[in-house]
């Protein structure tokens, strides 16, 4: 019985030590695989190149550190490393740390002595930027000022845009560095209310996120005017919401003298001024006193047409005896730099006619 456990015991050891001998024998024996080759794959992201290494042939036994360098002009603008893992590895390296204009960038990568090298192209960079429009828009009950900044290429690599817009002898700007949105068509657009009409300077400033040692990474510009002037008008005329009333005035002996009869003219609520622009109302009345006669509109030949300012006013018309006398009265509504228009008639009698 002993000698039968005794048996049993030398045969597990027997196969314990042929199984040690085999691995033993087969890592000897067996030949180790060589990196043949490696290769980069370069792809641009939103804020970055994205540089992926793998080795050839993709295998476990590869991992370690590979090194980096992304020169531009024969000069390194970035030198870093990957971390290589199972055969692979990838960095996303951001454009600040590396581009400087528009052009051919050489990204070279080396692992366990293999070296690769390719080319990656930037045309991204903005090197110029107009305020193509700073236009008054109504938007509901509010009056805005939309602006459009148009970079010099097409598809910009990745900026921020701001603009600042002054009204013309003001001390503080109405808005300061306030950034604008890129639209799918490559151009940056904001929208700002503003409360009164005028002379604003609009100044935008694009800033490239790439080497702060890049001549492009601030770029600034603002809108010319017609004249080539720093100002621009900002200005939305009033609209005519309605007209003032035709009237027939009669004279009445109690009440009134010196043949002539009154007349009131109210232009309130026929005017809607969305950015505080309306400076005066003209009325254009239609006689001359100092003529004594009616006056036709446009009154070059009759003489000068009798006017009074105001949003509401008093005329006195002649009216003696017999009087039946019609007046065009005209309104001028003006802001600062516009003005509309709207007239009346004023049907002046006295009998007996």
């Amino acid at each position: 019985m002993l000698n039968k456990k005794i048996l049993a015991v030398v045969a597990a050891v027997a196969i314990v030590v042929a199984a040690i001998v085999g691995v033993w024998y087969y890592n000897l024996t067996a030949q180790k695989v060589e990196m043949d080759d490696i290769d980069i794959y370069l792809t641009g992201k939103t804020d970055g190149l994205e540089v992926n290494m793998i080795t050839i042939p993709k295998e476990k036994d590869f991992s370690g550190t590979a090194t980096l360098t992304i020169s531009y002009n024969n000069v390194s603008e970035y030198t870093g490393s990957i971390n290589i893992k199972d055969g692979s590895g990838t960095i996303l390296v951001p454009f600040t740390g590396f581009v400087t204009e528009n052009g051919e960038y050489i990204v070279e990568v080396t692992f366990n002595n293999k070296t690769v090298t390719k080319t990656h192209s930037i045309y991204g960079v903005v090197t110029d930027i107009s305020v193509v429009d700073a236009i008054p828009r109504l938007d509901g009950e509010a009056p805005k000022i939309d602006v459009k900044v148009w970079p010099n290429v097409g598809e910009p690599l990745s900026a921020n845009v701001t603009v600042t817009i002054t009204k013309v002898d003001t001390d503080n700007p109405l808005y300061s560095n306030e950034s604008l949105t890129l639209t799918d068509v490559g151009i940056y657009v904001g929208s700002f209310p503003y409360s009164y009409s005028g002379y604003y300077t609009i100044y935008t400033t694009l800033v490239n996120r790439i080497k702060d040692t890049s001549p492009y990474r601030e770029i600034t510009g603002h809108m010319k005017n017609y004249a080539g002037g720093d100002a621009n008008l900002i200005n939305l005329a009033p609209e005519l919401k309605d007209q003032p009333d035709d009237q027939e005035v009669w004279y009445h002996e109690a009440g009134e003298g010196n043949d002539t009869v009154k007349v009131e003219f109210d232009a309130t609520g026929l005017a809607e001024d969305y950015d505080g622009g309306i400076v005066y109302y003209e009325w254009e009345l239609g006689y001359n006193w100092t003529q004594k006669k009616p006056v036709e509109h446009p009154s070059e030949e009759n003489g000068t047409n009798d006017t009074r300012r105001g949003i509401t006013i008093t005329y006195w018309y002649p009216c003696p005896k017999n009087t039946a006398e019609d007046y065009v009265v005209h309104l001028y509504i003006h802001d600062a730099y516009t003005m509309i228009s709207t007239q009346c008639t004023v049907k002046v009698r006295r009998g007996p006619i």
